[in-house]
């Protein structure tokens, strides 16, 4: 029995993990479900995997394939498949089955869901088990599928046996960043995210600068520092203070006559100093 399977991905996949500028897509890969054993397969008549931007939103797909496909619908693999056993694994488990694209799909989560659609032919010379993939289901699955097994013609078809959503097929992607495009990468958690060891104050513009002729007072509150508007008057260097010689973005580090509590539980016996603004307890 052949299987015509349309995977439809809300684009929040991609945008709540920070891809939320255009792609190119290079291939795709699945995963057995928990405890499930990937046999030794091979399916020597061509198979195909199509993708495409989802016209109608994951939740809104029906029975009528055309419905789900965009008009950017690209040819991304067609050929034999096979992949190699993977034992069983508790999860979550290792993607085995892996299909790298011949042609890549551009995509832009900002204009619409993601179709990965997969036609699977009835095979000849068939050796090798029934894949079974893992499937996140529920409300927070936020994709659907499309399937037409009984009464399979192959691909375009026209009806589907039937629609399943809430349904997610676990998949990964393998991706670039598509040419002339801004993005970016988090990395860490960054010292502005450390609530009992950080402070800042961020100026949208220029104008709203507020810190000229001014102070910050930090006050240790014992799980961490209190910023408020600076509560005494300035007090100047004395005569014996060091003088530090910054130039434009450079930075120098002095070390502490006693430890400096900061947070909760830590404490530092340097500073070090940015001729940016920045002071931070370390090197």
């Amino acid at each position: 029995m052949g299987l015509l399977h349309q995977a439809i991905y809300d684009s929040s996949h991609f945008t709540g993990q920070g891809v939320t500028y255009p792609i190119v897509i290079m291939g795709v890969k699945w995963r057995p479900n928990a405890n499930i054993a990937l046999a030794a397969t091979s399916y020597p008549t061509p198979c195909s995997v199509r993708c495409s931007t989802c016209p109608i939103d994951w939740s809104a797909v029906s029975t009528t394939l055309a419905n789900q496909r965009g008009a950017d619908e690209t040819l991304c693999f067609q050929g034999p498949v096979s992949f190699a056993a993977q034992a069983p694994q508790a999860g979550p488990t290792t993607f085995g089955i892996d299909i790298p694209f011949t042609t890549a799909f551009p995509y832009d989560p900002n204009l619409g869901d993601l179709n990965i659609e997969c036609d699977l032919p009835v095979q000849t010379g068939y050796v090798g088990g029934t894949p079974l993939p893992d499937v996140h289901s529920g409300v927070q699955a936020s994709a659907s599928r499309v399937f037409a097994s009984a009464g399979y013609t192959g691909y375009p078809g026209t009806t589907a046996f039937g629609t399943t959503v809430d349904h997610a097929v676990v998949i990964e992607i393998t991706y670039t960043p598509a040419s002339g495009y801004s993005y970016s990468t988090g990395y860490g958690t960054g010292c502005g995210n450390a609530a009992d060891t950080s402070s800042y104050e961020h100026f949208a513009t220029s104008a709203a600068f507020d810190l000229g002729n001014s102070g910050i007072s930090l006050i240790n509150v014992g799980t961490g520092y209190l910023a408020v508007p600076g509560s005494v008057g300035f007090v100047p260097p004395p005569p014996l203070a060091i003088p530090l010689s910054l130039a434009d973005d450079s930075e120098e580090t002095i070390m502490l006559s006693q430890p400096m509590p900061v947070g909760a539980s830590n404490s530092t016996t340097m500073l070090t100093i940015r001729s940016n603004g920045f002071v931070s307890g370390g090197p």
